[in-house]
């Protein structure tokens, strides 16, 4: 007996026809019910950060199948956040698979959050797929009321303010309080380790346009251990800064050409002196602050 009449034998007895598959294989191309012809489209994916602060705004791609060149609806939903849009109208491409990216920001609550996608076609066929991601609870390390009145910044001033972590923290953004621009402000900025007593040593940098009220500039997220940091600003012109008539004691430079950029090591800082005595050696509290993971 050849091995296609044993098929053909075993097909005419079995009652339900399922072996007879099995001997020529399964040649349905989209089956996520397991039931021979199924059409019901899925969700295969949703890519998100596992880990976001509040207020944060971040991509999610949501990656569904179906029958190619169809379309299908996606409706995406989170408990701690909104999404911008929040669904969509997709038409698969010949392999049933479709893309879609949409922005997720969070809202002022911490915790756990699930983001759900759902996803249907015109007969109301639908599945559904869930992500699990963590909204941290932060705060500010920092002057983050407005310490003094609004006063202008003198051109080609650099500086590095001291912050101090009292243990190991996860730094995610460095912040600056405003008065109101005429313009936003061409800004840079930097978070820097002490390297010897003149100089600094780059642990992030950015620029950022400074606009007035609180700005909270992005940065890859630091794991770094107490002790003393730098975080480093230097603005392009004369604009509007709140300064307090509080000394403190910081390293700045008065040489520093904006067109540069920040150096990865900032040399040839000096200390400032608390000395009313000595007025080019006065440098006042700031309205500068990290955000830090609790």
């Amino acid at each position: 007996m050849t091995w296609l009449q044993g098929c053909l034998r075993i097909g005419l007895i079995a009652a339900s026809g399922a072996l007879l598959g099995a001997c020529f294989g399964d040649n349905s191309d989209n089956n996520p019910d397991g039931n021979p012809g199924s059409t019901t489209p899925s969700v295969t994916e949703i890519a998100s950060p596992d880990g976001l602060d509040p207020g944060d705004t971040a991509s999610v791609t949501v990656k569904v199948k179906g029958k190619p060149a169809t379309q299908l609806s996606i409706v995406v939903d989170g408990v701690l956040g909104t999404f911008d849009p929040p669904s969509k109208l997709v038409i698969t491409d010949d392999a049933g698979e479709a893309t879609w990216v949409t922005q997720y920001t969070v809202g002022d609550t911490s915790g756990d959050e699930t983001i759900t996608a759902n996803v249907s076609d015109l007969a109301g066929a639908a599945r559904s797929a869930t992500k699990s991601m963590t909204v941290y609870a932060v705060e500010r390390l920092g002057n983050v009321a407005p310490v003094g009145p609004a006063e202008m910044q003198v051109a080609g001033v650099l500086l590095a303010y001291p912050m101090v972590l009292d243990r190991t923290r996860v730094v995610t953004k460095l912040g600056i309080v405003s008065p109101t621009q005429p313009a936003p402000v061409p800004t840079q900025v930097g978070l820097y380790a002490t390297d010897t007593a003149t100089s600094v040593s780059v642990i992030a940098k950015t620029t950022a346009n400074i606009v007035g009220g609180v700005n909270q500039i992005s940065i890859p997220k630091q794991e770094l251990v107490a002790g003393t940091y730098w975080m480093v600003v230097a603005y392009d012109g004369t604009p509007q800064i709140y300064r307090s008539p509080n000394l403190v004691q910081l390293r700045y430079k008065t040489t520093h050409v904006f067109s540069g950029g920040l150096a990865d090591t900032i040399t040839g800082l000096t200390t400032s002196a608390p000395d009313l005595a000595s007025p080019l050696l006065r440098y006042y509290a700031r309205n500068f602050f990290l955000v830090v993971r609790q």
